[in-house]
């Protein structure tokens, strides 16, 4: 069974059922940005390189075995959209290869490193820019979260600001 983004957890049970079991596709390069919005983590963090992660699913939320991994870099002022086509278009690509192998009789499953990180879903808090990222790490964050359609608070020099949209 392959899934893509798949937010909900599934029974144990079921997981064994298939014979190879499920794979998902993960925006990120597991085990960094485990959880529900893995983009918008590595966008806040100032990532411009991120990836596409093709793992065999287990109980618990984007920790099972890794089947293939590749890095995507992003260009300046993405769009969330764009950063989508561009991470299908990956993950399609491991979903060809890790389904050839497995034509082949070859299982790819390497075990995850449990020094990786998880985050929650984001609150309207994780919106609030820092004044000591860069203005291209503000751009990047604000043009890939845009369609979350969340006002980006700044606070300079004890003032706040609301912004709402990053022309350049």
């Amino acid at each position: 069974v392959c899934v893509a983004c798949f937010p909900w957890r599934i029974p144990t049970s079921l997981l064994a059922l298939p014979t190879y079991g499920f794979l998902n596709l993960h925006p990120s390069l597991l085990p960094a940005h485990r959880g529900p919005a893995p983009l918008f983590w590595q966008l806040r963090a100032g990532l411009r390189t991120i990836g596409v992660t093709a793992h065999w699913m287990d109980p618990d939320f984007d920790t099972g075995p890794l089947a293939a991994q590749r890095p995507l870099v992003l260009p300046d002022g993405v769009s969330a959209a764009e950063i989508d086509r561009r991470c299908a278009a990956v993950g399609a690509s491991l979903l060809r290869m890790v389904l050839q192998q497995l034509a082949q009789g070859v299982v790819p499953r390497q075990h995850q490193l449990h020094a990786g990180s998880h985050q929650s879903w984001p609150t309207a808090a994780a919106f609030r820019l820092d004044c000591q990222w860069s203005g291209q790490h503000a751009y990047n964050f604000m043009r890939g979260t845009a369609d979350w359609q969340q006002p980006y608070p700044l606070d300079v020099a004890g003032e706040e600001l609301w912004l709402r949209t990053a022309l350049r």
